[in-house]
């Protein structure tokens, strides 16, 4: 899916960030997700595509790192990626538009 989606996102002219490749941890999606907000261009549309598994818990939804074990109740913020980090994270972005696809 995420090949799919680079590649049909490189042939409208976006440009595409590094993958991640198919077992990231927590770290390499914070990071990466820090780096890209720090790139976007101002007034520009951005889109963060993810591709993997989610988990949702007491109406909190997490994007789960594929080197991720199961989180006790209440270590799911040292364990997942909230999907509230995520859109805090690319809200203080200059992008005009910020579009999210979770593919979990």
């Amino acid at each position: 899916d995420a090949s799919a989606m680079t590649r049909a996102l490189d042939a409208v002219d976006f440009v595409i960030e590094p993958s991640l490749g198919p077992s990231p941890s927590r770290t390499d999606i914070i990071t990466a997700l820090e780096a890209f907000q720090r790139r976007i261009a101002p007034g520009s549309l951005a889109v963060f595509y993810f591709s993997g598994h989610g988990v949702e818990r007491d109406g909190v939804n997490y994007l789960v790192p594929a080197t991720a074990e199961k989180a006790a109740p209440g270590d799911e913020d040292y364990v997942y990626v909230s999907l509230d980090f995520v859109i805090e994270t690319l809200e203080v972005s200059p992008a005009a538009i910020v579009v999210i696809v979770l593919d979990a």
